[in-house]
């Protein structure tokens, strides 16, 4: 297994298991904590992985011959990262609705795949190809939104050869001023609305506890204008009645001289009838200016 590119990310080995008796009819390989799978020679004894990531690995191998019998064999081994991309050009700080964009430097004509993630969003990935003399440039797709964006790269060849992710470059994307004024009005209508709805709630509570008093004051000047009418008429009752009693004294004092009593009963009598009216009158009268 002797590499002159340590960064290959496909490493082949070569398998000299011999069975004089059977031969060998299969391996079994397990790389690393896969899982182990089975592959036959093709007489080239020559067998390549499949693209790894850079660090250190191991390949666990069993040779079975047509008996069934084994042996086993390990080893390990280590892929070395291509150096990193760099990042030369970007904003640090960004308003909502501006496009995005990163400059830097890797190795000449190869991919650089680009890693995004907005806030605690998942990851986008997307990839661009640097020029010749290895500058790249990457747009992202959508204008930003509010909020932090995070961007790392790696650089991958043809070979599936890899980096090892560049260092986070952070981005904040703050509000336009037209939306920060669109947030600030919102905020202040926040507190406006529910002001105004109560200030109306208060209003027709007012209008209704108005229209209720002005209610009770009809039905109030009502019963007044009724109990003046009654007084009127018990007065007026009352009036006819006492006049018939004066009627029968004066009657009397015809036949016989009436007591001092009587004669004092029959003057002050319809004096306090009138007296005690206008009293009444009076009384009602005030009512029904308070109700007004």
């Amino acid at each position: 297994m002797a590499r002159s590119d340590q960064t290959l990310s496909k490493i082949k080995f070569s398998f000299d298991a011999q069975d004089e008796t059977s031969g060998i009819s299969y391996y079994e390989i397990k790389i690393d904590n896969n899982e182990a799978f089975n592959w036959e020679d093709d007489g080239s004894h020559q067998f390549e992985t499949a693209a790894l990531f850079p660090g250190k690995h191991s390949i666990f191998v069993k040779a079975f011959d047509q008996a069934g019998n084994w042996l086993a064999n390990t080893a390990e081994f280590n892929i070395e990262p291509l150096k990193a991309p760099a990042v030369t050009d970007y904003k640090k700080s960004l308003s909502s609705g501006d496009v995005l964009t990163v400059k830097g430097v890797t190795y000449g004509s190869i991919k650089v795949v680009a890693l995004v993630q907005k806030d605690k969003e998942e990851i986008k990935t997307y990839t661009v190809d640097s020029d010749q003399e290895g500058n790249f440039s990457f747009i992202l797709p959508d204008k930003v939104q509010n909020g932090i964006y995070s961007l790392w790269f790696y650089a991958l060849d043809n070979r599936d050869s890899r980096s090892l992710p560049s260092e986070k470059n952070i981005i904040e994307v703050k509000p336009t001023q037209l939306e920060s004024a669109g947030f600030w009005l919102s905020d202040v209508l926040s507190i406006i609305v529910p002001l105004i709805a109560l200030i109306i709630l208060l209003i027709l509570v007012i209008l209704r506890g108005w229209h209720k008093i002005n209610m009770l004051k009809k039905k109030l000047r009502k019963e007044v204008f009724e109990a003046e009418k009654t007084a009127h008429k018990a007065f007026a009752d009352l009036r006819v009645q006492v006049s018939e009693q004066v009627k029968i004294l004066q009657r009397a004092s015809v036949r016989r001289k009436l007591t001092r009593e009587e004669s004092k009963v029959l003057k002050e009598l319809g004096e306090h009838i009138d007296t005690d009216e206008q009293s009444v009158i009076k009384e009602i009268e005030d009512i029904e200016d308070q109700v007004k």
